[in-house]
C-alpha cells in the first residue's frame, strides 16, 4: 500500500516539475517545448498501462487534463505526432 502510494506521489512529482520546464521553455523556445511536450504525453502514455492502478489512472487523468489546459502551446506540426502516437 505504501509502494503504491509513494510511487504516485513520485509520479506527480516529477511530471509537475516538467510541466514548469515544459511551460517556461514554451515562452522561449516552441519547437523545443513541442517536442518536450510529445515526450511527456508519450511517457503518460506508457504509464497508462502501468499494473498498479492508481499509477495507471493518475497517469490517464494527466495526460488527458494537461492536453485540454496544454495542448494550445503544442505548434500546428506536433499535433499529428500526437494524435498518432499517443
Amino acid at each position: 500500500m505504501l509502494s503504491s502510494i509513494y510511487a504516485k506521489n513520485k509520479i506527480i512529482i516529477i511530471i509537475t516539475l516538467l510541466f514548469y520546464l515544459v511551460s517556461v521553455l514554451s515562452l522561449r523556445d516552441p519547437s523545443t517545448a513541442s517536442k518536450l511536450w510529445l515526450n511527456t504525453f508519450t511517457e503518460l502514455k506508457a504509464l497508462s498501462t502501468d499494473a498498479r492502478p492508481e499509477v495507471r489512472n493518475c497517469a490517464i487523468q494527466t495526460l488527458f487534463k494537461t492536453l485540454s489546459t496544454h495542448g494550445y502551446l503544442l505548434e500546428i506540426d506536433t499535433w499529428p505526432l500526437c494524435i498518432a502516437e499517443v
